[in-house]
């Protein structure tokens, strides 16, 4: 046994099977493992934490009394956050985003770390900060604490307790009740963040602050605690979705741990063998009988269903139910493809043109070794900046470089062309650009004049049908990249398939919880449009017509 074994054996039981688990749990796992390699491990601290814990004692349910002894998912997750170094002493953590069904202790578990932190994390004037959606949902996990605080000092010498926080006079430190819909936003200067059920929080305002008055703190750290939801266009969403992307290795942040327990999506609700896939502590606070009763509702009830598979289970209901192409798949068939691809190849280009101050999109397919390369640029005007439902996620996207923002409140036709005709002059070799007539003949007509082939792509189903097809089976086949860009990946979420009477298909908007015209899949009908340009072509045809000899 390695001098690690404890802190690793949840991990190898998860990644040779030994523990059943979903896809993202064994990513996370293996994410887990690959950090001894660049990281110092400090078993000494993870230790402390749990020591801290195990003189804590519950106090509700068949568990009161008892001293709060971790189960090794929760072992596994203390020694992701607080075992990991950096080569300044720092700790390597500083956000932790925990996505588990009810009923599993996640709650009971940040609360302890929460208790940990105010009282013996080495951090003078420490500001614990519990925060949720409304003083009610703050008050769950900061209350847990406030019991537990009475299991270490029964007589309160220590510690002052105080209906909305707890005071440890000593080390001058303070934890706190704050909501969304009660706290002001200035004046914190928090050490420890804790956020619960942030999939109800409809906007990321008092997130945004607590993060922003960490940055006094040597060794800052937030938790986010939730279970799944059912809107996928609230903030945290998003916000998930770059923890898949870094779970996936598609963004790369050490500082961030996530662990999402859910189902696979093909998995059978029924076969309880896959219920610890999203219920780690199936057999001591969640039971299978309390389980079957659930899945028997849902059975009997289609709205029950819903939130059965939302709650029980951790499955977003809202997101891709009636998507094209569910987003896992397209996050596998997503990496990072550079320009240098395009150098010399002939290549063919779809345009999504927006109509006065909406979204851009302009997707380049080439070809290689029979692998079909799909890369996007988008552009946004810079009033749209402040759009209400996707102004933030536009301002992450462009400040992390996906997205090109254009000066003034309208779409800047002249700043795109000069982007075209730059890939042109930077060596690809453009056959087609597909574009659609409405809106653009204008662009078309400057864009010709400067030498760029602009071909009309008609709209209409019958037209994307081939296409839309194609498309699909190549992916399947896993014979398509697409680049390594959110925006493309929010496109395709965005998209369910619209069919006539003879089958034709082609990618519309799904409707989702809040205006329709807020889900945007331009970079989806670009890379069909570009797809559809190349099946057009001779190059196509010839070889095709080579496949047949």
């Amino acid at each position: 046994m390695n001098e690690y074994q404890k802190y690793q054996q949840y991990a190898l039981d998860i990644l040779d099977g030994t523990i059943p688990s979903c896809s993202t749990i064994k990513q996370a796992c293996k994410r887990f493992l690959d950090l001894f390699d660049r990281y110092e491990f400090r078993p000494e601290m993870v230790d402390r934490v749990i020591d801290f814990i195990s003189h804590i004692k519950h106090y509700q349910g068949k568990s009161a009394g008892k001293p709060f002894i971790l189960e090794p998912w929760q072992v596994w997750i203390v020694s992701n956050i607080f075992g990991f170094y950096k080569d300044d002493g720092i700790r390597l953590i500083r956000e932790a985003v925990i996505e588990v069904t009810r009923k599993n202790g996640k709650t009971a578990l940040a609360s302890a770390i929460a208790l940990y932190c105010l009282l013996a994390d080495g951090e003078a004037g420490a500001e614990v900060d519990f925060m949720a959606n409304s003083v009610k949902q703050a008050h769950i996990a900061f209350d847990m604490s406030k019991y537990f605080s009475g299991n270490l000092d029964p007589k309160h010498k220590h510690i002052q307790v105080l209906r909305d926080s707890l005071k440890h006079d000593k080390s001058r430190s303070l934890m706190q009740v704050l909501a969304t819909d009660k706290a002001g936003l200035d004046g914190y200067n928090s050490s420890l963040t804790i956020l619960d059920e942030c999939h109800a929080m409809a906007t990321s305002a008092l997130y945004d602050v607590m993060k922003s008055s960490q940055g006094f703190r040597e060794q800052p750290l937030t938790i986010l605690i939730t279970t799944a939801g059912d809107d996928t266009d609230l903030w945290y969403y998003q916000k998930r979705t770059t923890s898949l992307d870094i779970l996936s290795g598609l963004k790369e942040d050490d500082g961030q741990f996530v662990c999402i327990y859910s189902l696979d999506k093909d998995d059978d609700i029924h076969d309880e063998d896959t219920w610890i896939k999203a219920c780690p502590n199936l057999g001591i606070t969640v039971t299978k009988s309390y389980l079957r009763d659930r899945v028997k509702e849902a059975d009997n009830d289609v709205q029950a269903k819903k939130e059965v598979l939302v709650k029980q289970f951790n499955m977003w209901q809202e997101d891709g139910l009636d998507s094209w192409i569910p987003e896992v798949v397209i996050r596998d068939h997503s990496d990072n493809i550079e320009w240098s691809m395009y150098n010399e190849k002939v290549s063919w280009c779809g345009i999504d043109l927006s109509s006065v101050s909406d979204l851009t999109a302009a997707t380049f397919l080439c070809k290689d070794n029979n692998i079909y390369y799909f890369k996007t640029l988008y552009w946004l005007p810079e009033a749209t900046l402040l759009d209400e439902q996707n102004g933030r996620r536009y301002k992450q996207w462009h400040n992390e470089g996906y997205l090109n923002i254009t000066p003034g409140n309208v779409c800047d036709y002249d700043y795109i062309l000069g982007c075209l005709l730059k890939r042109q002059e930077e060596g690809m070799i453009l056959d087609a650009i597909s574009y659609d007539s409405y809106n653009a003949t204008q662009f078309a007509i400057n864009a010709t004049a400067q030498g760029l082939p602009m071909k009309p792509y008609s709209q209409a189903l019958a037209n994307f049908n081939r296409p839309t097809k194609e498309f699909q089976r190549l992916l399947y086949q896993s014979r398509v990249v697409i680049d390594n860009n959110p925006i493309t990946r929010w496109c395709f979420a965005n998209a369910t398939l619209k069919e006539d009477w003879n089958d034709n298909v082609k990618p519309v908007k799904r409707a989702g919880q809040n205006k329709l015209s807020d889900k945007k899949i331009d970079g989806c009908i670009t890379c069909v449009e570009s797809l559809g340009g190349y099946l057009e072509s001779n190059t196509a045809k010839f070889e095709m017509a080579d496949l047949t000899v």
